[in-house]
């Protein structure tokens, strides 16, 4: 049987070391970066939601956000009705696992410029950190009208595997 050259068996004993919570945490995370869409990744920290990442192609998508918002507060940055979706998703507890998805369609403002879509928010939820929330939008186009969808899925016992 053929061993492995020195390098490849320093890089299987380096990802074997990696707990299987780290995997997903990259894995989420390359998927949102490498998202053709608009898609970011929400988190809690202090207390606020913040912006956590967005997809390279969301800075041509949508220039409502600049890397700049990475990182920093997003209430007050894309008007109130994004607000008010932060504020139903941190009451319905997408942030503490209590819901399993829900999509919502809103429009966001931002220096004069308004722009609709439809998001849908996934909660992944890590041990005793809370959840992030993968969130991706499908943009609308300007003459498309913006459907009214408001689903918010509640996390059910039937959804936890045991």
């Amino acid at each position: 049987m053929a061993v492995p050259p020195p390098h490849i068996r320093a890089k299987l004993r380096r990802r074997m070391l990696v707990s299987p919570g780290e995997r997903l945490r990259s894995a989420l995370r390359t998927s949102v970066v490498h998202s053709p869409n608009l898609c970011g990744l929400l988190a809690v920290r202090e207390g606020d939601v913040v912006i956590e990442l967005l997809s390279h192609a969301s800075y041509a998508l949508f220039p409502l956000l600049t890397p700049a918002d990475l990182g920093q507060r997003l209430k007050g940055k894309l008007g109130p009705e994004v607000d008010s979706v932060v504020d139903r998703l941190v009451d319905e507890g997408a942030f503490t696992g209590r819901i399993s998805s829900a999509t919502i369609a809103s429009t966001a403002m931002r220096n004069g410029r308004s722009v609709g879509g439809v998001v849908t928010y996934t909660p992944f939820c890590q041990d005793e950190n809370g959840c992030v929330i993968r969130a991706e939008a499908r943009l609308l186009g300007p003459d498309e009208c913006r459907p009214e969808i408001e689903q918010v899925n509640q996390l059910s016992l039937e959804d936890v595997a045991v």
